[in-house]
């Protein structure tokens, strides 16, 4: 299983700023070089805290800040492994007793006494061409320059995305800022939310087929389109430009769809 963790080339480095227990707050930074190749894979998996990725270059590098506020931070840690078609970072809890060193199990903080506040922070700075799968729990995702086919989801958290056209992009309880710098795709994009907005500004030239649902919200569009279907108080089936075969779908509960023009 040790080679799995791949903990050889993480080097891990502690910045201790106070005791573990008695509520000091304490952080260590774990870090991680996978060597990814343009079309692999990274799969990205967080439970609590924030995650930053910026895309471009040929290395990757991967910095996860822990911040331990409350309980034994020395049972949640991030760790990498190998996959079929490149390398995953996830964060994990340990059960006391137990030496867990994969992704694959529950995670929670075991029933402690002692409750758990820990926060794992990434930083992510990922190859060219390299296709995401973001994972979050409780946290914000934010990536930039994205390039390749991404997929991001989370459950309470804001999505900001500047990059190619993703492939789905969700969230439950957040909204979704959405930039697309290309004008052509080849399949189609999801941007899901429950209880928030979702904004999308597209490339002037942008020829695409549009589905949109909201229950609580409203549309509206910088874009003039043309209706394939209807465009009312809580749904619309319309077209940008000449529409085509690839469809941007956009559903929210409690929260308004805005399209923007792109400069």
């Amino acid at each position: 299983m040790r080679k799995a963790l791949l903990l050889v080339t993480a080097g891990v480095a502690m910045a201790l700023s106070g005791a573990r227990r008695g509520g000091a707050q304490t952080t260590e930074d774990y870090r991680f070089t996978p060597p990814l190749k343009r079309g692999d894979l990274l799969d990205l998996r967080n439970i609590d805290g924030s995650m930053t990725i910026t895309q471009g270059g040929s290395s990757a590098a991967i910095v996860v800040h822990k911040v331990v506020r409350r309980g034994d931070g020395s049972l949640v840690k991030a760790i990498m492994e190998k996959t079929a078609d490149g390398y995953r970072v996830c964060a994990i809890y340990l059960h006391r007793g137990e030496s867990r060193d994969t992704c694959n199990g529950e995670d929670h903080d075991g029933g402690n006494d002692e409750p758990l506040d820990v926060d794992l922070n990434f930083d992510v700075q990922a190859p060219a061409g390299v296709r995401l799968a973001v994972h979050s729990v409780d946290g914000s995702v934010d990536a930039r320059g994205v390039d390749a086919a991404t997929t991001i989801r989370t459950v309470d958290g804001n999505i900001t995305y500047r990059g190619v056209a993703p492939t789905s992009l969700n969230t439950v309880d957040g909204s979704i800022d959405a930039t697309v710098t290309d004008a052509t795709w080849d399949h189609d994009v999801a941007l899901r939310s429950v209880d928030g907005g979702i904004d999308v500004t597209l490339p002037p030239s942008i020829n695409v087929t549009l589905t949109g649902e909201t229950v609580d919200g409203d549309f509206n569009s910088d874009f003039p389109v043309t209706l394939a279907g209807k465009w009312g108080p809580r749904s619309m089936h319309a077209t940008i430009g000449s529409g085509g075969s690839r469809e941007l779908r956009m559903s929210t509960i409690d929260g308004s769809i805005r399209l923007h023009r792109g400069s």
